[in-house]
Order: structure tokens, then C-alpha cells, then sequence
């Protein structure tokens, strides 16, 4: 038995820009996973003042290595709304786990993600002004990608829910 899809022809427009969307998700992954193998992170053993100098030094490339990720979760939505319009007329209910996927998951990883970027910029900006407060939201908030880090907990969140 060959499983065969009709499409409303309104739909078809959400099924192309949803499968053009997973093309750019995938190759804002491979991006991602060149900048994570290349660029340079902090010392596993490193202590958190050192993480801190070390994030000032390199603001710039723990940000690029948290935007292409961000814009995977937003590339998300329609890849996910374009998914549940494939499936609406044959499988009504996969499509609208698909759409509560594609509302649900990116927009909490995106937040996570986020924040890990703007979380990377102040920290280095409060470091840069020498402010003694940057240790503080370091340890609070987090940008790193240990569980007590706000970012990545959210970030983990999201995963749970997809």
C-alpha cells in the first residue's frame, strides 16, 4: 500500500516554504557544528573568574556560536507548519502534533537560545567595565552549557517538550 497526500491548494504554498525552512535548518546545523568544532571555548578546568576573562576575550565567537542555533528553532516553525499541512488531510492527528510542535518547541528554545546569546554580550560588557556584578549574573544566569545555566535549562526544556 502506497500512502499518497492530497493538499488543499491553499496549503501548498505552507508545505513548500516548510520544506525550503528544514533545507535552511539543516544548513544552519552544519554551520553551527563547524563554529562549535572551530572556534575556541573556555577551558574544561577553568574557574569562573577565568571563564569570565575568557568570555570577554571572545565575546564575539560565543555569540556566533549561539545565533546560528537560535535561528534553527525559528526556521523550526514553518519547517513544522509545513509538516502538519502535508499531513492534515491523511493524518489529522499527526498534523496537529506537528503544529503544536512547531508553536511549542521553538518558541521556548528559542527564548533559550536568546538568552544565551544576550546573556554572552552583557556578561562580556560588565567584564569590559570591570564591574564586579559580572561574576554574579555569570553564576546566576549562565550562558554555558552546564545544567545550572538559565539558557541551557530552558534550552532542555524545550527538547522535553518536543
Amino acid at each position: 500500500m502506497v500512502a499518497s497526500f492530497t493538499i488543499a491548494e491553499d496549503l501548498e504554498a505552507l508545505v513548500l516554504i516548510g520544506g525550503v525552512s528544514a533545507f535552511v535548518a539543516a544548513a544552519l546545523t552544519v554551520v553551527w557544528l563547524v563554529l562549535m568544532a572551530t572556534l575556541p571555548a573556555p577551558p574544561r578546568d577553568s574557574t569562573g573568574d577565568q571563564e569570565l576573562a575568557f568570555i570577554a576575550a571572545h565575546d564575539r565567537h560565543q555569540i556566533a556560536k549561539f545565533l546560528p542555533t537560535t535561528l534553527v528553532a525559528m526556521a523550526y516553525v514553518p519547517t513544522w507548519l509545513g509538516l502538519g499541512a502535508l499531513l492534515w488531510g491523511e493524518a489529522p492527528q499527526l498534523a496537529a502534533i506537528a503544529v503544536a510542535f512547531g508553536v511549542l518547541y521553538p518558541a521556548i528554545t528559542a527564548v533559550g537560545y536568546w538568552l544565551q546569546f544576550t546573556v554572552v554580550r552583557g556578561v562580556a560588557d560588565l567584564v569590559a567595565r570591570g564591574e564586579a556584578s559580572a561574576g554574579a549574573v555569570y553564576e546566576v544566569v549562565g550562558f554555558h552549557d552546564r545544567p545550572t545555566s538559565m539558557g541551557t535549562s530552558v534550552v532542555i526544556l524545550g527538547y522535553t517538550v518536543w
